[in-house]
């Protein structure tokens, strides 16, 4: 699965940057590719967020064609949706399970959180530590082993997002900043 890990790495050096005008490298694009195709106009999306035992239920009364934006704990539940002729895309984001290390910090040492995330706790990951980019290519390559035709990234500003809250300063941030400065 080499190729997840690249498309995904590569996805969080998108992240990583702000706004982006020329292409990455000669020839490259940042357009979809050309060859995948998009869901059909009469597509209806459908997202639990969470795995729920009600939920194909419900969208098959929707009508739902697809299950997207799902954060998925088993291999099982998207097995599921698969065989009942749901097309299934699922979520990574900043929040992954990960040691101390793999934590994005405030100027005073605490776990970043984003501002909407506080009442649950949720801390946000640093994109510069191993941890936290290893967390992200094991859960898309979990989720491509386990069906999933599509993987998308919830909150797509990542490392930037950081700056509104006064940035990243865990010690892999700002080593990665000390290493970019040196001539």
């Amino acid at each position: 699965m080499r190729s997840v890990r690249t498309i995904l790495a590569l996805g969080l050096l998108l992240s990583a940057l702000p706004s982006i005008s020329q292409p990455l490298w000669p020839g490259s694009s940042l357009s979809p590719n050309p060859a995948t195709t998009p869901p059909a106009h009469s597509a209806v999306m459908f997202s639990t967020r969470w795995e729920r035992p009600e939920a194909r239920a419900i969208a098959t009364e929707f009508g739902a064609t697809h299950f997207t934006w799902l954060y998925p704990k088993t291999r099982d539940y998207l097995a599921d949706l698969k065989r009942d002729g749901f097309s299934v895309g699922t979520t990574l984001n900043a929040n992954q399970a990960v040691p101390d290390a793999g934590l994005g910090r405030n100027l005073e040492g605490e776990a970043l959180m984003a501002p909407w995330m506080q009442a649950w706790k949720a801390r946000w990951i640093s994109v510069s530590s191993l941890p936290a980019r290893t967390a992200l290519l094991d859960a898309a390559e979990r989720h491509a082993a386990w069906g999933a035709e599509s993987v998308q990234f919830d909150d797509a500003a990542l490392a930037t997002a950081s700056f509104g809250w006064g940035g990243d300063f865990s010690d892999a941030a700002v080593q990665g900043f000390g290493r970019s400065q040196e001539t």
